[in-house]
């Protein structure tokens, strides 16, 4: 879910940056690459969205069987979430 943010984030700025470049042999056809940022980025979401859902059903239908179910958070994974965090909030600044 954090990757598919950074990437879509990243995917937004790429396509708004490329956009303001103006090409005398295609005039018009940067300024649609925003909208095409758009898609792929809403895209990209709903697979991350859907991944999410399946993974946490299965997890739930775990706990309901009876199954014990461990979540790790150690250091590697708490940093990765960390500098997450911090990539979203440069990328929002």
């Amino acid at each position: 879910d954090i990757a598919l943010d950074l990437i879509s984030q990243i995917v937004l700025f790429a396509a708004s940056a490329r956009r303001k470049d103006r090409d005398v042999e295609y005039p018009a056809g940067r300024a649609r690459l925003e909208p095409v940022g758009v898609v792929v980025c809403a895209m990209l979401m709903g697979v991350g969205s859907v991944y999410v859902i399946i993974t946490s059903t299965e997890q739930l239908t775990d706990i309901v069987k009876g199954k014990n179910v461990h979540v790790a958070l150690d250091r590697i994974n708490g940093t990765i979430m960390v500098l997450a965090i911090v990539w979203k909030a440069l990328l929002y600044a």
